[in-house]
């Protein structure tokens, strides 16, 4: 089982706008130190909802992710995930290898159809200057990392899509990582999304309802994936979930009560003891989970030590 942290917010424990990048340096040199394989940032323009106020500090995901691959050695860096109609994606590409080249070959593309109107609308993306349908973002998606593949495998790439196309694009240098990046494709949807999964990407990520809502997912993906001829075994599952600990369970529900959490289902993500949480993750690990993409806030020093400490060696 591999371990991240997913950076949700860039709101500094002190409250001083100067702090926000000097304690997301000190929090990655400490995942560095403390067992984690993966570091990921959102990549949105302002803080999203259910996660903090839409006016806190909020630092751009690419170039965040540059200056982590400055500070660190081994992390894999990525965001979780960029949404496909924020940037053309032959820059995206471009700045994916670029980070590659700064990190020694750690760079993995996240990325998926987005969701945040209000962000979309509010920054002015698309010429029609309406938020695409569901439908259209995902055959964006689908044809961004088509063209990814393309650039990072010819000399000259040449694309013809719907929406986005290349033209005798040049891409150097290639990206350390040969053949080339992980993809990983971000977004549970069960008819488009998973088979764009199959279809395209190397790893997926989504969100956590308990270990049976996660096994049903992964039965839909096995199921496109058999339909388009891949091999599951090929792609990294992974989950993104909520994490909350502390050395009893009543202290972790008064902290998942302070924090404003709210069930899914009856579900509360991660929540209760290191031995809680170790036994719900072994639950995930038996239906197909390989990877954690886990969110703390950042002044929740005591999860993070907790996870650190009595969670992650179970599963080394």
């Amino acid at each position: 089982m591999k371990f991240a942290l997913h950076n949700a917010s860039f709101l500094p424990t002190t409250g001083n706008l100067k702090d926000v990048w000097p304690e997301l340096r000190e929090r990655a040199l400490w995942m560095e130190a403390n067992g984690f394989d993966y570091l990921s940032v959102m990549d949105h323009l302002w803080q999203i909802p259910g996660v903090g106020s839409s006016d806190e500090p909020f630092m751009e995901g690419w170039m965040t992710l540059a200056a982590l691959a400055e500070a660190t050695q081994r992390l894999q860096l990525t965001t979780l995930v960029t949404g496909v109609g924020y940037r053309n994606p032959a820059l995206v590409v471009k700045m994916v290898t670029t980070l590659d080249l700064i990190s020694g070959g750690r760079a993995i593309l996240g990325i998926g159809g987005g969701w945040y109107k209000a962000e979309y609308d509010a920054y002015g993306y698309g010429a029609a200057r309406d938020f695409p349908r569901p439908g259209i973002r995902l055959r964006q998606l689908r044809e961004a990392v088509q063209m990814a593949k393309i650039l990072w495998r010819e000399p000259r790439a040449t694309y013809e899509g719907r929406h986005f196309f290349l033209k005798d694009a040049i891409l150097e240098p290639k990206p350390l990582q040969q053949p080339r990046p992980r993809i990983m494709v971000g977004g549970g949807g069960e008819k488009v999304t998973l088979r764009i999964v199959a279809e395209e990407a190397d790893m997926c990520n989504f969100g956590g309802g308990g270990p049976k809502a996660f096994a049903r997912k992964l039965d839909i993906l096995r199921k496109h994936c058999q339909d388009v001829g891949r091999d599951m075994a090929e792609i990294e599952p992974t989950l993104m979930d909520r994490v909350i600990l502390a050395p009893s369970r009543t202290k972790a529900d008064d902290k998942w009560k302070a924090q404003g959490a709210r069930e899914r289902d009856g579900y509360r993500g991660l929540t209760g003891t290191p031995d809680d949480v170790v036994k719900l993750l072994r639950e995930y690990e038996e239906v197909g989970v390989q990877g954690l993409f886990l969110m703390i806030p950042n002044a929740d020093a005591e999860s993070r030590e907790l996870l650190a400490k009595e969670v992650i060696p179970a599963f080394k």
